[in-house]
């Protein structure tokens, strides 16, 4: 389930530009959950 709401997440981030808060809420949720699942090498958006 967190790999596919990474997926989702990182989607989100590179299709719309969310402004203010809500961008940044999605942003650190990304980063949150970057820790949470399996390394992507080939994936330029995943956070070591």
């Amino acid at each position: 389930m967190r790999e596919e709401l990474y997926d989702k997440v990182s989607h989100a981030e590179r299709t719309y530009s969310i402004p203010g808060r809500a961008g940044k809420h999605i942003s650190r949720l990304h980063e949150e959950l970057a820790v949470q699942v399996d390394p992507r090498p080939g994936d330029s958006t995943w956070y070591v």
